[in-house]
């Protein structure tokens, strides 16, 4: 490298001096940028800078001329897919790629020389062409698939260049991909996964996926599993019903294919059974007896079946008593009936609880009504016995009334009693004056009641005795 250095200054004074061609600066660039998808168009340029005119560009792809393009005063046919452009010492070169496939990617640099002068090579740069990824093949179950069989599926893609990277799950189970391969004399690459899975009944689908992109196969299928849930709705296994009420009971089951449903009737005074299909069943409003529901399905040439019972008892009611019911989930078939005694027994039952409880209420509202009449009785204030009224002139011997006291016939009574003795000191028969006395009309009252305006004469009522 010191060598050159140190002879690169004398041996250009001297081409100078002798007037020998020298290519001053030459350079190569690319018109898009170092990688490329397939497809895509490429075009590579070449800059020249001489002090004469005839010199021509060689492009090189990995060391092998692919092109050659001539400067106007240089005679020769320049490729197609090339150009010149430029004057003097200064030109530009130009090759064109049109579609670029896997096998343009490389090393490119041009070659500037003159037919006086040795070539001299330009700089060179990397072409590197990218492979677009594939959409993935998916091999997965298409069909149904029953429950707890092991099942492979696989995919397969091309990855692209670089490559990506390839997803296979189901579920949320994913597979680790195998390293992926290049195709021979191209630019991309394929990949291969698989996943071996037990079936469930959440496993229906699967998925392959290239990468972060939207290259995608999916696939479902169904899981078939035999019944494995029945129940009636409502949810007992023993029922009373009124005679004549109408009452539906659904028998619901689970499985894949849907089970077929079935009903069957065992009257209690019967020995002949009655069978009907479908999932509701509406029950017989006037006979006892037991109802069975059988659920079915076939998966994989085998049958499968579960039973639900309902024991119902149908009575006649001497009082209104809704139906009772027994919370009993079971899947197995269950046989046992009431006795034909059973509603009357708990009809007696009722009537005796009912009397029970009417007796201590009428007692207790007896009671409360003895007890309001005692007591209105108590607080009713006490009257007083009034004696009956007497006559107002009950001296049968004295009248007092608008005539003069009788003071020639009397028995003694005026001189002991001051009140019969109306004489009032006036001597004397003949000056004599009488007057009335009105007592107070009141029971028990002796208080004699005087006018305001005294009078000579006086009216005198005897209270009443």
């Amino acid at each position: 490298m010191n060598f050159l250095l140190a002879i690169s200054v004398p041996l250009t004074t001297f081409l100078l001096l002798f007037n020998v061609p020298v290519v001053k600066s030459q350079a190569a660039t690319f018109s898009i940028s170092s990688s490329a998808k397939i497809g895509d168009s490429a075009q590579f340029f070449c800059n020249a800078t001489t002090t004469v005119l005839q010199y021509n560009a060689d492009f090189m792809h990995n060391d092998n001329q692919i092109a050659k393009a001539f400067t106007p005063v240089v005679s020769g046919q320049s490729d197609p897919n090339t150009s010149v452009n430029g004057s003097g010492n200064q030109y530009y070169y130009k090759y064109t790629i049109s579609s670029l496939s896997c096998s343009d990617r490389g090393n490119y640099r041009c070659k500037v020389a003159n037919e006086n002068a040795a070539a001299l090579k330009s700089n060179s740069e990397t072409l590197d062409v990218l492979g677009p990824a594939g959409a993935p093949d998916l091999t997965a179950p298409s069909d149904n698939q029953i429950l707890n069989d092991n099942v492979t599926v696989s995919c397969e893609s091309n990855v692209g260049s670089p490559a990506q990277e390839l997803h296979l799950c189901v579920g949320n189970t994913c597979a680790k991909p195998n390293p992926p391969v290049k195709q021979v004399d191209q630019c991309i690459f394929t990949q291969t996964a698989s996943l071996t899975f037990q079936v469930t009944k959440t496993t229906k689908t699967a998925t392959c996926r290239v990468g972060s992109s939207s290259l995608e196969d999916k696939q479902t299928w169904e899981v078939d599993y035999p019944v494995d849930a029945i129940r009636l709705i409502p949810d007992v296994t023993k029922w009373t019903l009124v005679r004549g009420t109408k009452t539906t009971f659904e028998c619901v089951a689970l499985g894949n294919p849907d089970p077929t449903t079935m009903w069957e009737f065992f009257p209690e005074t019967s020995q002949t059974s009655r069978i009907s299909w479908g999932r509701t069943m509406e029950l017989d409003p006037d006979t006892s007896g037991v109802y069975v529901c059988t659920a079915n399905n076939t998966v994989g040439g085998i049958s499968y079946n579960l039973t639900k019972t309902l024991t119902v008892t149908v009575y006649v009611p001497t009082t209104t008593v809704p139906p009772s019911t027994t919370k009993e989930p079971s899947t197995t078939p269950s046989t046992t009936t009431k006795k034909a005694g059973a509603p009357a027994a708990a009809s007696t039952d009722k009537n005796k609880i009912i009397i029970g409880s009417i007796i201590p209420i009428l007692i207790i509202i007896i009671i409360v009504i003895i007890v309001i009449i005692l007591y209105k009785r108590r607080a009713k204030p006490t009257e007083i016995e009034e004696p009956p009224e007497k006559p107002r002139n009950n001296h049968s011997e004295v009248n007092m009334m608008n005539t003069k006291p009788d003071l020639v016939h009397s028995t003694g009574m005026e001189k002991k009693v001051p009140m019969y003795n109306n004489g009032f000191d006036h001597g004397g028969e003949d000056d004599l004056s009488s007057m009335e006395v009105t007592f107070d009309d009141k029971p028990r009252s002796r208080k004699p009641v005087i006018p305001i305006s005294s009078s000579d004469t006086y009216n005198t009522t005897l209270p009443c005795v």
